[in-house]
């Protein structure tokens, strides 16, 4: 659940099909950026040669 007003009971009674659909398309895209972005900075760590060198966005 994304939303803490969106229970099934609310998005089943209250919303159209295309609503749902397109809450549900939202979400998915939120979480799979999420989880890019997430991985990216972990593989970046991973790969650091140990020496700081500052915050990534800055080299």
């Amino acid at each position: 659940m994304m939303y803490s007003w969106a229970s099934p009971e609310y998005i089943l009674d209250k919303m159209s099909l295309e609503q749902v659909m397109m809450y549900y398309e939202k979400g998915v895209k939120g979480i799979e950026l999420h989880a890019k972005v997430f991985w990216s900075i972990l593989g970046q760590a991973m790969s650091s040669d140990g020496k700081d060198d500052g915050p990534v966005w800055v080299r």
